[in-house]
Protein backbone atom coordinates (compact mmCIF):
# COMPACT_ATOMS: atom_id res chain seq x y z
CA UNK A 1 0.00 0.00 0.00
CA UNK A 2 1.42 3.61 -0.88
CA UNK A 3 1.18 6.44 1.93
CA UNK A 4 1.22 9.46 0.40
CA UNK A 5 2.94 12.51 2.93
CA UNK A 6 1.72 15.42 3.13
CA UNK A 7 5.72 17.35 3.61
CA UNK A 8 4.29 20.54 4.80
CA UNK A 9 2.21 19.55 7.74
CA UNK A 10 4.90 17.18 8.35
CA UNK A 11 7.76 19.48 9.18
CA UNK A 12 5.11 21.83 10.53
CA UNK A 13 4.59 18.93 12.99
CA UNK A 14 7.74 18.31 13.85
CA UNK A 15 8.47 22.33 14.51
CA UNK A 16 5.79 22.76 16.93
CA UNK A 17 6.40 19.47 18.80
CA UNK A 18 10.43 20.88 19.22
CA UNK A 19 8.93 24.10 20.56
CA UNK A 20 6.25 22.35 22.65
CA UNK A 21 9.44 20.12 24.30
CA UNK A 22 11.68 23.23 24.77
CA UNK A 23 8.43 25.08 26.39
CA UNK A 24 7.99 21.75 28.64
CA UNK A 25 11.18 21.77 29.66
CA UNK A 26 11.98 25.75 30.62
CA UNK A 27 9.20 25.38 32.85
CA UNK A 28 10.11 22.47 34.28
CA UNK A 29 13.23 23.71 35.06
CA UNK A 30 11.70 26.77 36.52
CA UNK A 31 9.40 24.82 38.60
CA UNK A 32 12.29 22.60 39.69
CA UNK A 33 14.49 25.60 40.54
CA UNK A 34 11.58 27.97 42.23
CA UNK A 35 11.18 23.93 44.27
CA UNK A 36 14.55 23.87 45.80
CA UNK A 37 14.25 27.66 46.70
CA UNK A 38 10.77 28.05 48.14
CA UNK A 39 10.13 24.40 49.32
CA UNK A 40 10.69 22.60 52.03
CA UNK A 41 13.07 19.45 51.54
CA UNK A 42 11.02 16.18 51.23
CA UNK A 43 12.03 13.13 52.42
CA UNK A 44 14.75 13.79 55.15
CA UNK A 45 15.97 15.70 58.15
CA UNK A 46 19.10 16.36 56.72
CA UNK A 47 19.78 20.40 56.04
CA UNK A 48 18.76 22.01 52.71
CA UNK A 49 22.17 23.13 51.75
CA UNK A 50 22.19 26.45 49.97
CA UNK A 51 23.20 26.50 46.69
CA UNK A 52 27.45 27.58 45.99
CA UNK A 53 28.74 31.35 45.95
CA UNK A 54 31.34 33.21 45.46
CA UNK A 55 32.22 34.69 48.54
CA UNK A 56 35.09 36.98 49.38
CA UNK A 57 37.02 36.90 52.31
CA UNK A 58 38.79 39.63 54.58
CA UNK A 59 41.22 38.29 57.09
CA UNK A 60 40.69 41.93 59.08
CA UNK A 61 37.53 40.85 60.04
CA UNK A 62 37.76 37.46 61.04
CA UNK A 63 37.36 36.68 64.80
CA UNK A 64 40.12 35.90 66.52
CA UNK A 65 41.00 35.42 70.54
CA UNK A 66 42.17 38.82 70.47
CA UNK A 67 44.12 40.02 73.42
CA UNK A 68 42.14 42.28 75.21
CA UNK A 69 43.44 45.77 76.54
CA UNK A 70 44.21 46.91 79.69
CA UNK A 71 42.51 50.77 80.22
CA UNK A 72 44.58 53.09 83.16
CA UNK A 73 45.26 56.23 83.94
CA UNK A 74 47.54 58.33 81.87
CA UNK A 75 50.18 58.36 85.05
CA UNK A 76 50.54 54.49 84.61
CA UNK A 77 50.75 54.67 80.50
CA UNK A 78 53.76 56.32 81.59
CA UNK A 79 54.94 53.80 83.88
CA UNK A 80 54.51 51.16 81.66
CA UNK A 81 56.50 52.91 79.18
CA UNK A 82 59.34 53.11 81.52
CA UNK A 83 58.86 49.51 81.97
CA UNK A 84 58.78 48.27 78.36
CA UNK A 85 62.20 50.82 77.30
CA UNK A 86 64.14 49.25 80.22
CA UNK A 87 62.95 45.61 79.00
CA UNK A 88 64.84 46.42 75.32
CA UNK A 89 61.21 46.32 73.64
CA UNK A 90 60.28 47.27 70.58
CA UNK A 91 56.29 49.09 71.22
CA UNK A 92 54.65 52.38 70.00
CA UNK A 93 53.21 55.10 71.99
CA UNK A 94 51.18 57.86 71.11
CA UNK A 95 50.89 61.08 73.26
CA UNK A 96 47.51 62.00 72.09
CA UNK A 97 47.98 65.27 74.40
CA UNK A 98 51.15 66.27 72.40
CA UNK A 99 49.78 64.91 69.08
CA UNK A 100 52.85 62.58 68.21
CA UNK A 101 53.55 59.04 67.81
CA UNK A 102 57.05 57.64 69.34
CA UNK A 103 57.99 54.38 67.53
CA UNK A 104 60.45 52.45 69.68
CA UNK A 105 63.24 49.58 68.50
CA UNK A 106 64.72 47.93 71.50
CA UNK A 107 63.68 50.08 74.36
CA UNK A 108 65.43 52.92 72.01
CA UNK A 109 63.25 55.23 70.53
CA UNK A 110 64.09 55.60 66.93
CA UNK A 111 61.05 57.46 64.87
CA UNK A 112 58.44 60.29 66.23
CA UNK A 113 55.60 61.33 64.01
CA UNK A 114 52.85 64.03 64.32
CA UNK A 115 49.44 63.06 64.62
CA UNK A 116 47.31 65.43 61.87
CA UNK A 117 44.52 64.40 63.44
CA UNK A 118 42.73 62.39 65.64
CA UNK A 119 38.89 60.91 66.50
CA UNK A 120 36.77 63.13 67.82
CA UNK A 121 36.15 63.95 71.37
CA UNK A 122 33.60 61.49 73.03
CA UNK A 123 32.90 59.74 69.63
CA UNK A 124 33.73 56.36 69.01
CA UNK A 125 37.16 56.64 67.62
CA UNK A 126 38.62 58.39 70.77
CA UNK A 127 41.35 56.21 72.08
CA UNK A 128 41.02 56.15 76.14
CA UNK A 129 44.25 55.69 77.58
CA UNK A 130 45.16 51.58 77.67
CA UNK A 131 47.35 49.20 76.91
CA UNK A 132 46.75 47.78 73.41
CA UNK A 133 48.56 45.66 71.24
CA UNK A 134 48.70 45.70 67.21
CA UNK A 135 46.26 42.88 66.64
CA UNK A 136 46.35 43.49 62.61
CA UNK A 137 47.30 45.57 59.62
CA UNK A 138 45.60 46.14 56.23
CA UNK A 139 46.62 48.54 53.44
CA UNK A 140 43.41 49.97 52.45
CA UNK A 141 40.15 50.33 54.93
CA UNK A 142 36.73 51.38 53.96
CA UNK A 143 35.19 52.75 56.74
CA UNK A 144 31.88 51.11 57.74
CA UNK A 145 30.29 54.26 59.17
CA UNK A 146 30.88 56.86 56.15
CA UNK A 147 33.11 54.68 53.71
CA UNK A 148 36.32 57.08 53.60
CA UNK A 149 39.61 55.55 52.59
CA UNK A 150 42.40 55.20 54.55
CA UNK A 151 45.59 53.58 54.02
CA UNK A 152 48.36 51.95 55.81
CA UNK A 153 45.56 50.89 58.74
CA UNK A 154 47.91 49.18 62.14
CA UNK A 155 44.64 47.98 64.05
CA UNK A 156 44.74 47.20 67.80
CA UNK A 157 41.06 47.11 69.17
CA UNK A 158 37.65 47.27 67.50
CA UNK A 159 37.57 50.85 66.09
CA UNK A 160 41.10 51.95 67.52
CA UNK A 161 43.98 52.04 64.82
CA UNK A 162 46.47 54.29 63.24
CA UNK A 163 46.38 55.40 59.83
CA UNK A 164 46.90 57.47 57.07
CA UNK A 165 44.07 59.61 55.16
CA UNK A 166 43.61 58.35 51.56
CA UNK A 167 44.03 61.54 49.04
CA UNK A 168 41.02 63.12 47.61
CA UNK A 169 38.87 61.28 49.56
CA UNK A 170 36.40 62.33 52.22
CA UNK A 171 37.16 63.47 55.61
CA UNK A 172 38.35 60.42 57.82
CA UNK A 173 39.44 62.72 61.08
CA UNK A 174 36.04 61.30 62.06
CA UNK A 175 36.26 58.10 61.57
CA UNK A 176 40.17 57.15 62.39
CA UNK A 177 41.68 57.29 65.82
CA UNK A 178 45.26 58.33 64.68
CA UNK A 179 45.91 59.61 61.25
CA UNK A 180 49.18 60.56 60.03
CA UNK A 181 50.66 62.00 57.07
CA UNK A 182 50.45 59.27 54.13
CA UNK A 183 54.84 58.79 54.44
CA UNK A 184 54.75 58.49 58.35
CA UNK A 185 51.50 55.68 58.24
CA UNK A 186 53.64 53.39 56.08
CA UNK A 187 56.86 53.48 57.95
CA UNK A 188 54.12 52.85 60.98
CA UNK A 189 53.09 50.33 59.46
CA UNK A 190 55.95 48.59 57.73
CA UNK A 191 57.86 48.85 61.41
CA UNK A 192 54.87 47.36 63.20
CA UNK A 193 54.19 43.64 63.79
CA UNK A 194 51.55 41.69 65.47
CA UNK A 195 51.24 41.46 68.65
CA UNK A 196 53.76 44.49 69.71
CA UNK A 197 52.25 46.90 72.14
CA UNK A 198 50.80 49.88 72.16
CA UNK A 199 50.36 52.46 74.46
CA UNK A 200 47.84 55.04 74.16
CA UNK A 201 48.17 58.28 76.56
CA UNK A 202 45.37 60.41 76.84
CA UNK A 203 45.25 62.30 80.12
CA UNK A 204 41.68 63.70 78.48
CA UNK A 205 40.08 60.27 78.62
CA UNK A 206 40.64 57.89 81.34
CA UNK A 207 37.51 56.32 81.65
CA UNK A 208 37.37 52.73 81.00
CA UNK A 209 35.07 52.73 78.26
CA UNK A 210 31.91 50.19 77.94
CA UNK A 211 31.01 48.82 74.69
CA UNK A 212 27.36 48.52 73.28
CA UNK A 213 25.80 48.06 69.51
CA UNK A 214 24.23 51.65 67.87
CA UNK A 215 21.95 52.74 65.26
CA UNK A 216 23.99 54.22 62.87
CA UNK A 217 21.28 57.18 61.99
CA UNK A 218 18.02 58.29 63.79
CA UNK A 219 16.19 57.86 60.30
CA UNK A 220 13.36 55.23 60.14
CA UNK A 221 13.93 51.65 59.72
CA UNK A 222 12.18 48.87 58.92
CA UNK A 223 12.92 45.30 61.09
CA UNK A 224 13.59 42.53 58.92
CA UNK A 225 10.59 39.87 58.54
CA UNK A 226 11.28 36.14 59.04
CA UNK A 227 9.36 33.48 58.44
CA UNK A 228 10.90 31.49 61.44
CA UNK A 229 8.06 30.78 64.03
CA UNK A 230 11.07 31.24 66.45
CA UNK A 231 13.95 33.37 66.08
CA UNK A 232 16.76 34.82 68.36
CA UNK A 233 20.19 36.66 67.92
CA UNK A 234 22.49 37.56 69.76
CA UNK A 235 26.25 38.47 70.21
CA UNK A 236 28.04 35.77 71.82
CA UNK A 237 30.34 38.07 73.76
CA UNK A 238 28.10 39.91 75.51
CA UNK A 239 25.23 38.41 75.51
CA UNK A 240 23.00 41.44 73.88
CA UNK A 241 19.69 40.49 72.40
CA UNK A 242 19.79 41.47 68.95
CA UNK A 243 16.77 40.16 67.43
CA UNK A 244 14.03 37.85 68.84
CA UNK A 245 10.72 36.48 68.25
CA UNK A 246 8.78 33.84 70.44
CA UNK A 247 12.75 33.28 71.68
CA UNK A 248 11.19 30.80 75.36
CA UNK A 249 8.74 28.67 73.46
CA UNK A 250 9.69 25.41 72.27
CA UNK A 251 9.69 23.97 68.74
CA UNK A 252 11.21 20.60 66.93
CA UNK A 253 14.58 21.41 66.29
CA UNK A 254 15.02 18.43 63.96
CA UNK A 255 18.81 17.63 62.92
CA UNK A 256 19.99 20.87 65.68
CA UNK A 257 19.96 17.36 68.26
CA UNK A 258 23.44 16.25 66.51
CA UNK A 259 25.24 19.01 68.38
CA UNK A 260 23.91 17.72 70.83
CA UNK A 261 24.72 14.29 70.39
CA UNK A 262 27.90 15.73 69.24
CA UNK A 263 29.77 17.72 72.43
CA UNK A 264 28.11 14.98 74.55
CA UNK A 265 30.08 12.58 72.95
CA UNK A 266 33.37 14.48 72.91
CA UNK A 267 33.14 14.90 76.37
CA UNK A 268 32.11 11.34 77.52
CA UNK A 269 34.22 8.97 75.20
CA UNK A 270 37.78 8.92 74.04
CA UNK A 271 38.41 11.13 70.77
CA UNK A 272 40.64 8.46 69.61
CA UNK A 273 38.04 5.27 70.53
CA UNK A 274 37.39 2.77 67.60
CA UNK A 275 33.88 2.49 66.96
CA UNK A 276 32.20 -0.56 65.16
CA UNK A 277 29.08 0.30 63.30
CA UNK A 278 26.35 -1.79 64.21
CA UNK A 279 23.60 -3.13 61.70
CA UNK A 280 20.89 -1.48 63.67
CA UNK A 281 22.81 2.07 63.16
CA UNK A 282 22.35 1.63 59.60
CA UNK A 283 18.26 0.60 59.72
CA UNK A 284 18.04 4.37 60.82
CA UNK A 285 16.14 6.28 58.09
CA UNK A 286 16.70 10.38 56.82
CA UNK A 287 20.17 11.34 55.80
CA UNK A 288 23.22 9.29 56.21
CA UNK A 289 27.09 8.91 56.23
CA UNK A 290 26.87 6.23 53.90
CA UNK A 291 28.46 3.89 57.07
CA UNK A 292 28.21 0.20 56.48
CA UNK A 293 27.72 -2.61 58.59
CA UNK A 294 31.09 -3.67 60.69
CA UNK A 295 33.37 -0.82 59.57
CA UNK A 296 35.56 0.34 61.94
CA UNK A 297 36.14 3.90 62.73
CA UNK A 298 37.46 6.56 65.01
CA UNK A 299 35.00 8.69 67.18
CA UNK A 300 36.78 11.95 66.07
CA UNK A 301 36.23 11.28 62.11
CA UNK A 302 32.56 10.16 62.82
CA UNK A 303 31.93 13.68 64.66
CA UNK A 304 32.42 14.89 60.79
CA UNK A 305 30.01 12.17 59.29
CA UNK A 306 27.52 12.93 62.21
CA UNK A 307 27.78 17.21 61.32
CA UNK A 308 28.89 17.62 57.69
CA UNK A 309 26.02 15.23 55.57
CA UNK A 310 23.96 15.13 59.03
CA UNK A 311 24.14 11.45 59.51
CA UNK A 312 21.25 9.67 61.29
CA UNK A 313 23.51 6.30 60.96
CA UNK A 314 26.34 8.38 62.59
CA UNK A 315 24.40 9.62 65.05
CA UNK A 316 22.70 6.31 66.20
CA UNK A 317 26.57 4.83 66.20
CA UNK A 318 27.53 7.18 68.98
CA UNK A 319 24.79 6.82 70.97
CA UNK A 320 25.38 2.91 71.41
CA UNK A 321 28.86 3.84 72.65
CA UNK A 322 26.72 4.55 76.25
CA UNK A 323 24.16 2.51 78.07
CA UNK A 324 21.26 5.18 78.68
CA UNK A 325 22.61 7.74 76.49
CA UNK A 326 19.93 9.90 75.90
CA UNK A 327 18.92 10.12 79.23
CA UNK A 328 22.60 10.90 80.17
CA UNK A 329 22.03 13.46 77.57
CA UNK A 330 19.07 15.43 79.05
CA UNK A 331 21.22 15.75 82.22
CA UNK A 332 23.92 17.32 80.80
CA UNK A 333 21.59 19.33 78.94
CA UNK A 334 20.27 20.59 82.35
CA UNK A 335 23.62 20.46 83.55
CA UNK A 336 24.47 23.32 81.19
CA UNK A 337 21.48 25.42 81.95
CA UNK A 338 18.97 24.76 79.29
CA UNK A 339 15.34 24.21 80.71
CA UNK A 340 13.36 24.12 77.55
CA UNK A 341 15.70 21.74 76.15
CA UNK A 342 14.64 17.82 75.67
CA UNK A 343 15.76 14.58 73.40
CA UNK A 344 13.89 11.69 72.72
CA UNK A 345 16.79 10.26 70.22
CA UNK A 346 20.12 11.34 68.97
CA UNK A 347 19.42 12.21 64.95
CA UNK A 348 16.02 15.00 65.66
CA UNK A 349 13.52 12.82 63.40
CA UNK A 350 11.17 12.63 66.35
CA UNK A 351 9.17 15.24 66.82
CA UNK A 352 9.39 15.36 70.55
CA UNK A 353 13.41 16.31 70.45
CA UNK A 354 12.68 19.76 71.42
CA UNK A 355 13.91 23.15 72.26
CA UNK A 356 13.60 26.80 72.49
CA UNK A 357 15.61 29.54 70.29
CA UNK A 358 16.76 30.81 74.10
CA UNK A 359 18.06 27.34 74.86
CA UNK A 360 19.90 26.77 71.42
CA UNK A 361 21.40 30.16 71.28
CA UNK A 362 22.95 29.09 75.17
CA UNK A 363 23.55 25.57 73.60
CA UNK A 364 25.86 27.54 70.87
CA UNK A 365 27.38 29.70 73.31
CA UNK A 366 28.60 26.54 75.28
CA UNK A 367 30.22 24.91 72.24
CA UNK A 368 31.52 28.23 71.32
CA UNK A 369 33.69 28.54 74.56
CA UNK A 370 34.31 25.26 75.21
CA UNK A 371 34.38 22.57 72.30
CA UNK A 372 36.09 25.04 69.62
CA UNK A 373 37.70 22.39 68.01
CA UNK A 374 34.22 20.99 67.51
CA UNK A 375 32.61 24.05 66.27
CA UNK A 376 35.42 24.40 63.64
CA UNK A 377 34.84 20.65 62.24
CA UNK A 378 30.99 22.10 61.43
CA UNK A 379 32.69 24.82 58.95
CA UNK A 380 34.70 22.29 57.05
CA UNK A 381 33.43 22.23 53.34
CA UNK A 382 34.35 19.08 52.92
CA UNK A 383 36.29 16.09 55.02
CA UNK A 384 37.97 12.65 53.28
CA UNK A 385 38.55 9.81 55.99
CA UNK A 386 41.02 7.39 54.84
CA UNK A 387 41.70 5.39 57.66
CA UNK A 388 38.48 3.22 58.15
CA UNK A 389 38.60 -0.92 58.03
CA UNK A 390 35.88 -3.12 57.51
CA UNK A 391 36.35 -6.79 57.08
CA UNK A 392 40.24 -6.31 56.88
CA UNK A 393 40.63 -3.72 54.48
CA UNK A 394 40.67 -0.04 54.07
CA UNK A 395 37.65 1.97 52.91
CA UNK A 396 37.20 5.83 52.86
CA UNK A 397 34.58 8.38 52.91
CA UNK A 398 34.09 11.82 51.54
CA UNK A 399 31.60 14.02 53.11
CA UNK A 400 30.23 17.35 52.29
CA UNK A 401 29.10 20.32 54.50
CA UNK A 402 25.01 20.41 53.69
CA UNK A 403 24.34 22.61 56.29
CA UNK A 404 25.89 26.32 54.91
CA UNK A 405 28.34 27.39 52.25
CA UNK A 406 31.55 26.52 53.69
CA UNK A 407 33.08 28.98 51.42
CA UNK A 408 31.17 31.93 53.18
CA UNK A 409 33.59 33.61 55.55
CA UNK A 410 30.82 34.42 57.82
CA UNK A 411 29.71 31.13 58.69
CA UNK A 412 31.91 29.80 61.85
CA UNK A 413 30.08 26.85 62.56
CA UNK A 414 26.94 25.32 63.62
CA UNK A 415 23.82 22.59 62.23
CA UNK A 416 20.75 22.95 59.94
CA UNK A 417 17.69 20.55 59.92
CA UNK A 418 14.31 19.92 58.20
CA UNK A 419 11.51 17.63 59.10
CA UNK A 420 7.97 18.01 58.20
CA UNK A 421 7.09 18.63 61.61
CA UNK A 422 10.11 20.98 62.16
CA UNK A 423 10.60 22.64 58.79
CA UNK A 424 13.42 24.07 58.13
CA UNK A 425 16.07 25.04 61.40
CA UNK A 426 19.45 26.18 62.38
CA UNK A 427 21.77 27.19 65.11
CA UNK A 428 24.31 28.69 63.41
CA UNK A 429 27.24 31.23 64.51
CA UNK A 430 28.08 34.01 62.14
CA UNK A 431 31.07 36.64 61.97
CA UNK A 432 29.65 39.31 61.22
CA UNK A 433 31.36 43.32 60.49
CA UNK A 434 29.58 45.43 63.18
CA UNK A 435 32.94 47.66 63.33
CA UNK A 436 35.74 49.35 62.03
CA UNK A 437 38.02 46.24 63.00
CA UNK A 438 37.44 43.13 63.67
CA UNK A 439 34.12 40.74 63.64
CA UNK A 440 31.47 39.78 66.33
CA UNK A 441 30.66 36.09 66.77
CA UNK A 442 26.62 36.45 66.59
CA UNK A 443 24.76 33.55 67.31
CA UNK A 444 21.52 32.79 65.04
CA UNK A 445 18.25 30.73 65.74
CA UNK A 446 16.21 29.90 63.61
CA UNK A 447 13.50 27.54 64.22
CA UNK A 448 10.00 26.43 62.24
CA UNK A 449 11.35 28.79 59.22
CA UNK A 450 9.46 28.48 55.48
CA UNK A 451 13.11 29.38 54.44
CA UNK A 452 15.78 29.48 56.57
CA UNK A 453 18.61 31.08 54.44
CA UNK A 454 16.28 33.89 53.41
CA UNK A 455 15.84 34.86 57.36
CA UNK A 456 18.99 34.34 58.27
CA UNK A 457 20.49 36.70 55.42
CA UNK A 458 17.51 38.99 55.71
CA UNK A 459 19.05 39.50 59.86
CA UNK A 460 22.70 39.59 59.00
CA UNK A 461 22.17 42.34 56.66
CA UNK A 462 19.83 44.59 58.29
CA UNK A 463 22.86 44.18 61.18
CA UNK A 464 26.02 44.87 59.09
CA UNK A 465 23.85 48.13 56.92
CA UNK A 466 21.98 49.75 60.05
CA UNK A 467 24.02 49.20 63.43
CA UNK A 468 27.57 49.71 64.98
CA UNK A 469 29.54 48.60 67.75
CA UNK A 470 31.50 50.81 69.53
CA UNK A 471 32.31 52.20 72.97
CA UNK A 472 29.15 54.43 75.10
CA UNK A 473 30.61 57.05 77.45
CA UNK A 474 30.51 59.90 74.70
CA UNK A 475 28.86 58.65 72.17
CA UNK A 476 28.57 60.96 69.14
CA UNK A 477 24.63 62.42 69.17
CA UNK A 478 23.75 61.31 65.95
CA UNK A 479 23.80 58.27 67.49
CA UNK A 480 21.66 56.67 69.55
CA UNK A 481 21.91 53.41 72.11
CA UNK A 482 18.59 51.54 72.69
CA UNK A 483 17.98 48.69 75.03
CA UNK A 484 16.97 45.93 72.47
CA UNK A 485 18.22 47.43 69.04
CA UNK A 486 15.73 45.24 67.36
CA UNK A 487 12.00 44.66 68.33
CA UNK A 488 10.79 41.71 68.64
CA UNK A 489 8.55 40.47 65.94
CA UNK A 490 5.41 39.83 67.56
Amino acid sequence: MKVNFDKKHVWFTIKFLGVANIIFFLGYFSAEQFYRIKSIQPDSNAAYAPSEQNFEYNPVFSVDSKTKPVFMPAEEILQKKTSLAWEKRDFIFADMQDMQIYLYSEGILKNTFKITAKGKEGGFFEIPSGFYRVQNRARTHSSKLDKAISSWNVYFFDNYFIHAEKPNTPDASGVGGIILAMDDAKKVFDQSQTDMPVLVYNPANETEPSFSFFRKTNLPHKVPEVSAAGALVEDLETGQILFEKNKTETFPIASISKLFTGFASLENLDAEKDIVISANALKTEGSTASLSSGEIIKLKDLLYGLILPSGNDAAVALSEQETEFVQNLNRRIKEIGLKKTNLQEPTGLNENNLSSAEDLLAALKYIYDNHPDFLALTREENYRVSNVTIGGRKISHVWKNINWPAQDPKYLGGKAGWTQDALQTMAGIYNLRLSEYGGRAIGIVMLGSRNRIEDIRAVINYLEQEYFYGSTPRAEKQVKETASIFEAIK
